[in-house]
């Protein structure tokens, strides 16, 4: 066996040299859609990272997207910041709160399962989970195409190489599982060929950079270089869709789950270790998703709490009930977590070094929907309402502002005025620390997936060792993402403000040629493309803000 695994990673980097030349010929049989969408995510791409190596002159393809499109230029992924919820909620356009998929982790206190997809056994499980339509389920009489992407429920072809990226993983070698995307887009000419359509839609995703992150922090020389690479491989497709005949007709979008922030290696509070000696719990964390009902009450049933830390910035608590776990836990149970305890001279969870801040649902009256924000700095609650069919949000202080000093003297007056809804409230915080905050937090709890007391880490904190880098939190490097739209006749525009879940409403759009709001239910996003028009007569469009 000692001359397999050479062998083996030889194969892997055949084929992976940057200069390799793109081999992609249509036969003239083949009927070429009007638009073709080629949507690309690269994990945990760090906007502000991006934005310097571009000044740099160190991504040349992305500058040509740039150049050759229109630029969000204050984009947000949504609460929690973590690949799985948001990779779900690019392809349905709808937030974690209302597709179910609450991070790579998630516990369900209803069903009992405790959900984990970074195993090799279960990282595919994702499109089983949530019940919202997918892209490629709304394009179900269209050719569309995934490429290296877990969630893919409805894709017509799956052009993947799961063993051979899955061996590239084992042995580290992240950069070559990105190398192996335009090699894979290569085989899209012979699908094209054979079923003579070539796809609508193709999602290419690129997983490195995020690993990167976290072994060694988004400012490392490491992270810089995957990202360089990944700005080849994009130029590699770029060049594919040429040589198919494809350039006149194909949108190019580019966009990322999350951000990315600097972890200080030793700026960890442990959530589960600070329960169990301050309070007391008896706590599991492992995930536990046996097909037997049965085997899953037995489990869970002796257990006090449930926590789950998938990011590593954020940590869902959820409390077993007085009777069960099937009942919600009491105000007292809640409140054990949060108030002092003059025994031990512990101030409560909200009070320890690297803890931000604590979001919890509330009740409330049955027309309104309540989340409260616990912080050192006071308590502030967030509620929404529907108003003529538009939901609509305020925040107030309950006690002092658990946010500090987020707000200027702008905001702080636009907060005072009271109701707004969603697109307001984006185009008022999105520069501010915490962007979307208001909007994101009221959604991610109409899940009961989101947990009893969601813990967020302050910057330049984790709530896992180990780790140089995370995501996961709400701060404005874990939330703000690129947004890019490039395609046929634009050239260098920029609209102001949008949301991850906008994005599969306006791909829809772009490939149906109409709108897709109103016509096309269950988006929670919006179709951005009367915008992105817009934005060719000159100047940014959106909410001025």
């Amino acid at each position: 066996m000692t001359g397999v695994w050479p062998a083996i990673l030889c194969i892997l980097t055949v084929g992976c040299a940057d200069d390799h030349s793109q081999r992609v010929r249509l036969d003239q049989q083949v009927q070429r859609p009007d638009v073709s969408v080629v949507l690309i995510t690269v994990d945990g791409l760090s906007v502000d990272k991006m934005d310097e190596l571009l000044a740099d002159g160190a991504l040349p393809n992305i500058r040509r997207m740039i150049d050759g499109g229109v630029r969000v230029e204050r984009a947000v992924s949504g609460w929690p910041t973590i690949t799985y919820a948001q990779v779900t909620s690019l392809l349905t356009g709808q937030f974690p709160g209302h597709h179910g998929i609450l991070g790579n982790k998630w516990f369900d206190r209803y069903s009992l399962i405790c959900r984990d997809y970074a195993t090799m056994r279960t990282y595919r499980h994702t499109d089983r989970d949530f019940t919202a339509s997918t892209l490629y389920e709304r394009l179900h009489d269209r050719m569309t195409v995934s490429i290296q992407c877990a969630v893919r429920r409805g894709a017509t072809r799956i052009v993947d190489n799961w063993a051979r990226s899955g061996i590239g993983w084992f042995f580290g070698m992240f950069d070559a599982v990105d190398a192996i995307m335009p090699i894979r887009f290569e085989k899209i000419a012979p699908l094209a060929n054979r079923t003579a359509v070539w796809p609508v839609l193709i999602h290419a995703y690129f997983p490195a950079l995020d690993e990167i992150g976290h072994r060694h922090g988004p400012d490392s020389a490491q992270y810089r270089e995957t990202l360089i690479h990944v700005d080849r491989h994009i130029g590699r497709i770029r060049e594919a869709v040429a040589s198919a005949g494809m350039a006149d007709r194909t949108w190019m979008v580019l966009v990322s789950d999350h951000g990315f922030q600097s972890v200080a290696p030793r700026n960890c509070f442990d959530v589960i270790r600070w329960l169990r000696r301050e309070r007391g719990l008896k706590i599991t964390e492992d995930a536990f998703d046996s097909h037997s009902f049965e085997d899953r009450y037995r489990h869970f049933l002796p257990f006090e709490a449930v926590v789950i830390n998938g990011g590593f910035r954020r940590a869902a608590i959820h409390l077993r009930g007085p009777g069960s776990w099937f009942d919600r836990p009491s105000p007292e149970q809640v409140e054990r977590l949060l108030a002092p305890q003059p025994q031990s001279g512990d101030r409560g969870i909200q009070w320890q070094d690297g803890v931000l801040l604590v979001a919890r649902k509330v009740p409330s009256p049955p027309e309104e929907h309540a989340v409260e924000l616990v912080s050192r700095h006071g308590v502030s609650r967030i509620t929404r309402r529907m108003e003529s069919g538009i939901r609509r949000y305020r925040y107030e202080r309950a006690t002092a502002d658990a946010l500090g000093g987020w707000a200027d003297e702008e905001l702080a007056n636009f907060i005072a005025s009271g109701w707004h809804d969603a697109a307001e409230w984006l185009a008022a915080t999105a520069d501010s620390c915490y962007p979307d905050l208001v909007v994101q937090a009221a959604e991610m709890f109409d899940s009961p997936r989101a947990g009893d007391l969601v813990l967020f880490a302050a910057d330049g904190w984790d709530f896992a060792p180990g780790d140089r880098g995370g995501h996961g939190g709400v701060t404005r490097s874990d939330i703000r993402v690129p947004m890019i739209f490039a395609g046929p006749n634009l050239h260098g525009g920029s609209i102001r403000n949008a949301r991850l879940v906008d994005v599969a409403p306006t791909i829809l759009s772009l490939i149906r040629g109409r709108p897709a709001d109103g016509s096309e239910p269950g988006f929670d996003g919006v179709d951005r493309m009367p915008e992105i028009a817009g934005s060719q007569d000159g100047g940014t469009r959106g909410n001025e803000r």
